[in-house]
């Protein structure tokens, strides 16, 4: 494997494991994972407007208290890599307890990029 490889397997099981950080509700296993770059958009899953953000840590860690314990596991679809950036497609399969639910299964495709060493989930 050359360098290249090694950064995105590093890449992809750095993103596994805040995913699954964040279904325990561990906001700051997550935030010391996932960099978020300033000012980036996110578009909500239920639809909206998307919303910008400068910084997003304090949204992430007061979720927190919603998420009571689970697992996440990832399955790679595709991934593209050139130059500074790494695109992850992948399958999120979640299992855990979020508010008065008790434990569910939510799959759903998730791409990821990374730019100059910073990831944002997409």
């Amino acid at each position: 494997m050359d360098d290249r490889q090694d950064e995105v397997s590093a890449l992809a099981a750095r993103v596994a494991e805040a995913a699954s950080a964040y279904i325990r509700g561990d906001m700051d296993r997550y935030l010391e994972l996932i960099h978020y770059v300033r000012g980036f958009t996110l578009m909500s899953p239920i639809g909206g407007p998307a919303s910008r953000y400068e910084d997003r840590s304090e949204i992430v860690r007061a979720s927190a208290s919603l998420f009571n314990g689970g697992e996440c596991q990832l399955e790679s679809l595709e991934v593209h890599a050139w130059d500074n950036t790494v695109v992850l497609a992948v399958v999120e399969r979640q299992r855990g307890v979020v508010g008065s639910l008790r434990l569910f299964t939510v799959e759903g495709v998730v791409a990821g990029w990374m730019v100059a060493g910073a990831s944002v989930p997409g």
